[in-house]
């Protein structure tokens, strides 16, 4: 396995988003605006489907690794804005299948993208962890 740290924060992409020469992407000043497609509790209702996936009314959660691959774990929040998602934290180690399969959970009608945090920096979803 070739782990994937997480400290990011899941957004939906506006359209309007550019990639830069630096793989990262140019968002308009409203990016933080830009419709999900997916209600939190659609959301949270798909990661309660997922094995060994701990979730809280809330929105928080944990994810851990089944018992026979390397171990990882990722643990996250979702935060709403009304009905719809507005972001998600997310936490911890994993591989890129992982990482997938949570983010599918996840996926509305708008292409998702990803916020380093430390770095402030975001990326396409597809070009996470790429680099």
């Amino acid at each position: 396995m070739t782990p994937i740290a997480c400290e990011v924060s899941v957004h939906a992409q506006p359209v309007d988003a550019t990639p830069s020469a630096n793989g990262t992407l140019l968002l308009p000043g409203d990016w933080a605006q830009a419709p999900w497609g997916r209600t939190f509790d659609d959301a949270l209702a798909a990661l309660g489907d997922m094995p060994r996936l701990y979730t809280e009314l809330d929105g928080s959660f944990v994810w851990t690794s089944p018992p026979e691959v390397e171990r990882w774990q990722l643990f996250g929040c979702l935060y709403d804005r009304g009905r719809e998602l507005a972001y998600v934290d997310l936490y911890g180690t994993c591989d890129r299948q992982a990482l997938a399969r949570l983010l599918d959970c996840l996926r509305g009608s708008a292409p998702l993208m990803i916020q380093q945090r430390a770095a402030g920096l975001f990326y396409a979803e597809d070009s996470f962890g790429r680099a």
